[in-house]
């Protein structure tokens, strides 16, 4: 029986406008016969293609950052289904996988600005917090308090993290990461990615450990259940043991 899966991400408007933008034009297009229209709309429809390598960026890393197997997170920090990842199953995976050693944790931000409009500046808020060593608390903090992302609440955060607060905001004021933010949204697009949380377990190249890219082993979309995580884990583990 077929059962409907519940949804565990969230997507920009942007390409369902689109999507449905092409539609109306293929329908004006072909005319009243629905059936004769619903058949060149499907074979309109790309199908998506995994790709075969992705870049890690100049991205924070939690772990071994010689660990041959990669789990590269895209995330929106104003996204309900990433918070619930960072809540409740990343603390498994780091202490069953990035504590051992045996993977790294990329992250990379993907904040989907048609949805979540306070998500660029948490973004840019937590870089800001890298500045003084304090990227991962200020990460864990605002998916804590992901309904009061607002501008006027960053400084308190700061703040409460032992942060130069007059430093913070000089930085978060400056939107000197907003580049490099753009540079992930685009690495992300370009992989096909849509929505957040979107992960990617890859493969380090035993022979250029040092690359600014993996081999793509799989992809997990949305947050699912540590059971998920932790097969696909295993089995990239795995063959790059191999």
């Amino acid at each position: 029986m077929f059962r409907h899966q519940a949804v565990r991400n969230c997507q920009s408007r942007q390409p369902r406008r689109a999507l449905k933008k092409r539609n109306r034009n293929i329908h004006r297009r072909l005319g009243k016969n629905e059936e004769t229209t619903n058949h060149f709309i499907a074979a309109a429809v790309p199908t998506p293609t995994r790709p075969t390598s992705i870049a890690l960026g100049d991205s924070p890393v939690r772990g071994d950052k010689n660990a041959l197997v990669v789990l590269l997170d895209f995330s929106d920090y104003q996204c309900p289904f990433c918070g619930r990842f960072v809540r409740e199953t990343m603390p498994l995976i780091d202490h069953d996988y990035v504590q051992s050693g045996k993977i790294k944790y990329v992250f990379r931000d993907f904040p989907l600005e048609s949805i979540h409009p306070l998500a660029f500046k948490a973004a840019e808020a937590a870089r800001c917090a890298g500045e003084q060593n304090r990227f991962w608390e200020m990460h864990d903090r605002l998916y804590q308090n992901q309904n009061t992302l607002d501008l006027g609440s960053l400084p308190f955060y700061a703040q409460a993290l032992g942060l130069n607060v007059d430093q913070f905001a000089q930085c978060l004021n400056s939107d000197k990461y907003s580049s490099s933010i753009r540079t992930d949204i685009s690495d992300a697009t370009s992989a096909g990615i849509q929505g957040t949380p979107n992960f990617v377990i890859g493969l380090v190249d035993h022979k250029n450990p040092n690359a600014q890219t993996i081999r793509v082993w799989q992809q997990i979309v949305g947050a699912q259940p540590y059971a998920s995580y932790k097969a696909a884990l295993d089995s990239a583990i795995a063959a790059a043991s191999k």
